[in-house]
């Protein structure tokens, strides 16, 4: 071929490939909407995928760099949005559900579990799923669990004390875990692990290998959440795959040798047992399974991670922890025993858990997608059916326009009086509107119990070794932070009665 031809060719070819990477760099301005500048092919996405920050950081990154309500973006070639306005965020996401009520992730069809939890599942189906687990997180239900939380907080102290006489040197993460994955083994499954008494680990060890922090594990979930197609493409999946087979196989002998006994426990075992037999609505295998598996993963994950944060806080802010146990002694001492009407008087055990949460928020990004086209409110921007849109938890947290001094850990901030100056859909740990977190009152009865426990009967203190400043952990997905290193000292309180 003439060398001025095959020249031309090549040429042809690359503007024809700048092109198409290139189609929607304009398509924010277009709409007259404040913009980052995305790179060629890449978007705005470098950053994660090279591993220099998590998503959580890389949205807070992009809150801060913006002045306007609505700020777009790039996922690879797909215009995505951020919201930084909590007024708007009610209106899309609350007022105007119907427009938003998927998730843009989790578009993995070789992905049968992942794909199918309640956090990933597309309405329909999701709303009729997500009544039917509704019941097993009622009030009543939760007054039951209550009574194995309190044993398995009993259980935690005794661990921690054993450990200080054997002058042990104590890992507060991996304490909490046991913490956890005991009550989560036991009220969601109706298996006696107990590793904070004997040391069994197995379950823990399951649940954690899930989103073990590697590269590929990152590179895999954060694809899954923000770029679903090229991770549908490259058959990635959320969880590991290895430990998914695992946990699904327990969950599914557990469930089989439930339907051959005559014993109920009224756990989630027999609820998703009544779930695949009855109701109006037949439900596959696999999406059954896959809530056991969200459930156990998200019970077992946020929970120790919130407990270890508001721990880790109180170390650093003493006289915060002094007038929290102040607080806790005093309303024990009045009802001698515990009860989640007893814990509902603890106000400023309230307030601390509402401000590490704050400070630490168990999901720092909130996405949806726009599933009918949407024309913004009180402007003539429409949002396309398709746009992945966000809110930056972080990024709201952390504005000093509804927090100042957003770095400080100031409990004050969610006290009765001034509870009701934070602005209105600023402060979101959980989640908003009918996609909020469907376990947040259980997390908090678990996050509650724990620290009433260590308060009462310990000081704790941060190890001279430790340092003072929370490190991330850019292969961790959500928040990042990387607390397994944590250790923290246990000063044990003398006291005549323990609750």
């Amino acid at each position: 071929m003439d060398p001025l031809v095959t020249c031309t060719l090549i040429i042809a070819i690359l503007v024809l490939l700048y092109r198409y990477v290139t189609k929607n760099n304009n398509y924010w301005n277009t709409l007259c909407i404040p913009f980052a500048r995305p790179i060629p092919l890449f978007g705005n996405v470098l950053p994660f995928l090279q591993q220099t920050k998590c998503p959580a950081f890389f949205f807070m990154d992009l809150y801060n760099s913006a002045t306007h309500s609505l700020y777009g973006f790039f996922l690879l070639r797909t215009p995505a949005l951020l919201i930084r306005d909590p007024e708007l965020i009610k209106y899309m996401f609350v007022r105007d559900f119907d427009s938003f009520r998927d998730r843009p992730g989790g578009h993995c069809d070789h992905d049968k579990v992942g794909a199918n939890t309640l956090f990933f599942m597309k309405s329909p189906t999701w709303k009729e799923m997500r009544s039917s687990l509704s019941p097993f997180f009622s009030p009543h239900k939760l007054e039951k669990m209550s009574e194995t939380i309190f044993q398995f907080g009993d259980q935690l102290v005794d661990h921690i004390k054993e450990k200080v006489s054997n002058q042990d040197e104590i890992s507060a993460f991996k304490a909490l875990s046991m913490y956890t994955s005991d009550i989560i083994a036991s009220c969601f499954f109706g298996l006696a692990v107990n590793s904070l008494k004997n040391g069994n680990l197995w379950f823990q060890i399951m649940s954690e290998s899930l989103t073990k922090a590697s590269y590929m594990r990152f590179v895999e979930s954060t694809c899954v959440m923000l770029l679903p197609r090229f991770a549908n493409f490259f058959n990635m999946t959320f969880f590991d795959r290895t430990s998914t087979e695992n946990l699904i196989n327990l969950f599914t002998n557990a469930m089989e040798e439930r339907k051959r006994s005559t014993y109920s426990r009224g756990d989630l075992v027999d609820l998703l047992i009544n779930i695949s037999e009855g109701g109006a609505k037949v439900f596959r295998k696999e999406e059954i399974l896959a809530q056991a598996l969200q459930l156990q993963f998200g019970g077992y994950e946020t929970s120790s991670n919130t407990i270890n944060l508001a721990l880790y806080e109180l170390c650093l802010h003493p006289h915060v922890q002094a007038r929290l146990r102040k607080e806790v002694s005093h309303i024990l001492l009045n009802h001698q025993t515990l009860s989640l009407d007893v814990i509902r008087e603890m106000k400023y055990l309230d307030m601390v858990v509402s401000e590490s949460l704050r400070k630490h928020p168990i999901l720092p990004v909130i996405d949806r997608e726009c599933t009918i086209s949407y024309k913004i409110p009180n402007t003539d921007v429409v949002i396309e059916k398709g746009t992945p849109c966000y809110v930056s938890v972080f990024g709201l947290h952390y504005d000093s326009e509804f927090f100042p001094n957003p770095e400080k850990f100031d409990p004050e901030r969610f006290s009765p009086e001034n509870k009701c100056n934070i602005v209105s859909g600023s402060y979101l740990p959980f989640g908003i509107g009918p996609r909020r977190c469907i376990g947040t009152n259980l997390g908090l009865i678990i996050v509650k119990v724990a620290l009433i426990k260590i308060i009462h009967n310990f000081e704790v203190q941060l190890c001279e070794t430790e340092k003072r400043k929370i490190e991330y952990n850019s292969k961790r997905y959500l928040t990042g932070h990387d607390n397994k290193s944590e250790h923290m000292k246990f000063v044990p309180l003398h006291k005549s009665s323990v609750f």
